[in-house]
């Protein structure tokens, strides 16, 4: 090798060498100043319907992979979400049944960066109800719009506006709804109650503290919900037959079958035979 070609190559080496160690520098740099810009290219239904040839859920679950995406990126770089609605209005248009576009819209319409509009927090429960007419039995769409009016929307409405009121006695009965379906936190049926009863419904309050009875397992939140039942039948008379049979059902269950949730006891029945 000629003198001037070991001298070229020596020279690559040793750019190569002092380059490498100023990469990963330059790459953090590009990282800390990069801008993500909140864009998104959505098309309209009737162009989706015709691009899908047909295979109209198979563009949905499409859609739904870029809407992932989109929306991660887009609380990653703190931008506002603006294609949300967009994205998730163009999948349950082609395909209706789709229910896990319904919840995650209802999710990602409200949990964005900065301040949302009280308007897309309506729009979320717009999703959640457009979905349960679809699924009319889903516990988690019950339970999911219900804490959307109840924590979400209600606290952005005036006091004393006939719109919070309507969306307060929605959540209550929505809740009802999920306690009933097995959904929700152990003590969903008591807050159901609650609101209930405020929204002057002690019938329905009764109604969901029994529902609450049948699947609670935890027992000092059991004990919570019979002392609410008691308390609601004392002061709105009732046929507490309800209660008196709840209580003698657990009873059994302890003597017989303690190691048994009261869910599963309702299938095994009392013991049989000696």
């Amino acid at each position: 090798m000629q003198r001037s070609s070991l001298v070229g190559v020596l020279a690559m080496v040793l750019a190569g060498a002092g380059v490498y160690p100023a990469r990963a520098a330059l790459n953090r740099q590009y990282e800390r100043h990069r801008r993500v810009l909140d864009t998104a290219e959505i098309p309209t239904v009737g162009v989706a319907r015709v691009a899908s040839l047909g295979h109209v859920e198979w563009l949905a679950d499409v859609l739904w992979i870029n809407a992932l995406l989109y929306y991660g990126e887009s609380l990653t770089a703190r931008n506002p979400g603006r294609y949300v609605d967009r994205y998730a209005s163009v999948m349950v248009a082609l395909d209706p049944r789709f229910r896990q576009a319904y919840l995650w819209a209802a999710v990602a319409m409200v949990l964005r960066t900065g301040e949302v509009p009280v308007e897309d927090i309506r729009r979320a429960a717009e999703y959640l109800e457009i979905g349960l007419r679809i699924f009319p039995n889903d516990g988690e769409m019950h339970f999911q719009r219900g804490a959307t009016l109840a924590y979400e929307l209600s606290p952005r409405l005036p006091r004393d506006s006939d719109e919070r009121r309507r969306a307060q006695a929605s959540a209550a009965e929505h809740f009802r709804r999920a306690s009933a379906l097995g959904e929700g936190p152990p003590w969903i049926s008591l807050t159901a109650a609650r609101m209930l009863a405020e929204n002057g419904r002690p019938d329905a309050a009764i109604e969901a503290l029994r529902d609450g009875l049948v699947r609670v397992e935890e027992t000092n939140i059991r004990e919570r919900i019979q002392q609410r039942l008691v308390d609601l039948l004392r002061t709105h008379p009732n046929d507490d037959h309800g209660l008196a049979g709840m209580q003698a059902l657990e009873a059994t269950r302890r003597r017989e079958y303690p190691y048994l949730p009261t869910s599963l006891y309702l299938f095994v029945g009392p013991r049989v035979g000696p």
